[in-house]
């Protein structure tokens, strides 16, 4: 009766470090979700902030070309306008369909 008693408090012990572990495995799991969803938040901003300065840069090689002195540059640079125009016409003329 003495080992069963003996047995018992064992698995009694056992199974309160058990809960205490998985209490424990719960906080540190709500924690790294937590921490994950601000990295998350934070990459988006990031790749956000990527696409602005792609774009800014892409004005400033417009520019660039457009002060540029070369004719090739200039004659580069009024094709690529003439192909906005065009793609400005095509959307505005479905647009009135």
């Amino acid at each position: 009766m003495e080992s069963f008693s003996t047995s018992i408090s064992s698995l009694e012990k056992k199974v309160i470090q058990l809960i205490e572990m998985h209490s424990q495995s719960q906080k540190e799991n709500k924690s790294l979700k937590a921490s994950n969803q601000q990295l998350l938040v934070d990459k988006e901003n990031q790749e956000n902030k990527i696409t602005q300065l792609s774009e800014q840069l892409k004005t400033l090689k417009l520019a660039q070309s457009l002060a540029g002195s070369g004719d090739q540059d200039t004659r580069q640079v009024k094709v690529k306008i003439n192909e906005y125009i065009k793609e400005i016409d095509k959307c505005l003329a479905l647009l009135n369909n």
